[in-house]
C-alpha cells in the first residue's frame, strides 16, 4: 500500500460502513482489517458527519479533496456575471469596474489597475 492514499468520499463511506460492521476491537486492529492506517481511519471516523452529509446531499462523491474558495463572493459574482454574458446581456465598463474595486476592498489589494479590461 502506498505511504499516503487519498481516498474519496465514496471510499470514506465505504470504510465507516465497513468499520460499523466489525465486531468490538481497537482502531488499530479495525485500521489492519480495513487496510488503512490507524490515523486515517482516526481522522475518517471523527470526519464522520461530515462524510455522511455529503453522500445524503449526493455531492461529488468521487471528490478526494474538499476545496471550498476562501472568497466564494468573488466565484459566485464571477458566475453571474458569465450567465449574463452567454445570454448575450451587455454589461458595462462601469458595473465591472465598481466590482472589481470591491473585490479589491476585500482582498486588501491597494492598487488596482484597468489593465483587465482592455478587449
Amino acid at each position: 500500500m502506498p505511504k499516503r492514499q487519498d481516498l474519496s468520499v465514496k471510499d470514506k463511506f465505504e470504510i465507516l460502513q465497513n468499520y460499523d460492521k466489525l465486531l468490538k476491537c481497537s482502531q488499530r486492529e479495525a485500521a489492519i482489517k480495513l487496510g488503512i492506517s490507524q490515523t486515517a481511519l482516526f481522522h475518517i471516523l471523527k470526519q464522520r458527519q461530515t462524510i455522511s452529509d455529503e453522500v445524503k446531499k449526493n455531492g461529488n462523491l468521487s471528490r478526494k479533496r474538499k476545496s471550498e474558495g476562501k472568497l466564494e463572493e468573488i466565484a459566485t459574482t464571477l458566475l453571474r456575471f458569465k450567465n449574463v454574458r452567454e445570454r448575450k446581456i451587455p454589461i458595462s465598463r462601469a458595473i465591472l469596474f465598481q466590482k472589481a474595486q470591491d473585490f479589491a476592498i476585500c482582498l486588501e489589494i491597494l492598487t488596482l489597475s484597468n489593465r483587465w479590461m482592455v478587449n
